[in-house]
């Protein structure tokens, strides 16, 4: 048996601009930066086993020593842009927008020796990195959507194409989201239903063997729903 218990702390800077067009046309762009972790892990791990011989039945059982290690991550930072149309009429109003997000997932690192000059640890965070670069990629992710409004109802639905981070995957394979809202507004009670269904295909290897050959890859397909309700009273 294992147990481990992570706590983290992190800081980013998140910083974006909106340019307001005529005919109520919108042009944005965000610049997210890295996010700085510093990270502890407490671990600790128990073996116990049964064996019978000539001497019958045995047990024994070992612990390991409480093991601590802290250590920092380096998240990508992320770029987005975004284009948008307000429309009105008298007795319709809505918009339109589509963004588009870049990130670069190779470039996250792992920080093993910010508090430690262990040989091995260094090692160990040079292998880690190399990794990070072979396996990972750069990719978009597209968000699509739009509400519209008559009177107190609102209508909305959207569409989000998420790229895989992985470089075994070709950089046309998407997560997809779509989502469909229904919602009432009125001057002092407002309730929202929102509907999310999210579709993911991946494989990962959930341990490693000397021989590649015989090397185990799992696939695993993920079809996700949510309903959200929202129900709030302005004062």
């Amino acid at each position: 048996s294992e147990r481990i218990s992570t706590s983290a702390t992190g800081f980013n800077v998140k910083l974006g601009l909106t340019y307001i067009m005529p005919k109520n046309i919108r042009f944005g762009l965000a610049f997210h930066t890295p996010t700085y972790f510093t990270f502890t892990d407490d671990y600790r791990t128990n073996l116990n086993y049964q064996f019978t011989d000539s001497n019958g039945s045995q047990s024994y059982s070992s612990a390991s020593p409480d093991g601590f290690f802290k250590y920092r991550l380096q998240t990508p930072l992320k770029l987005t842009g975004s284009l948008g149309k307000v429309f009105f009429t008298e007795t319709v109003r809505g918009f339109f927008n589509v963004d588009v997000d870049y990130l670069n997932y190779a470039s996250s690192k792992f920080n093993f020796t910010a508090f430690s000059d262990n040989p091995g640890e260094q090692a160990f965070e040079r292998e880690v990195n190399r990794d990070i670069d072979d396996q990972y990629q750069s990719t978009f992710n597209f968000r699509l959507g739009g509400e519209i409004g008559f009177s107190f109802i609102r209508l909305r639905g959207g569409i989000g194409l998420y790229g895989s981070p992985y470089f075994v995957d070709s950089t046309t394979d998407f997560s997809e989201v779509y989502s469909l809202g229904f919602g009432l507004r009125a001057e002092s009670f407002f309730f929202d239903v929102a509907w999310q269904n999210r579709s993911t295909d991946e494989g990962y290897i959930p341990y490693k063997v000397l021989d590649e050959s015989r090397m185990q890859l799992v696939s695993k397909s993920t079809d996700l729903t949510k309903i959200i309700f929202t129900l709030g009273y302005k004062f």
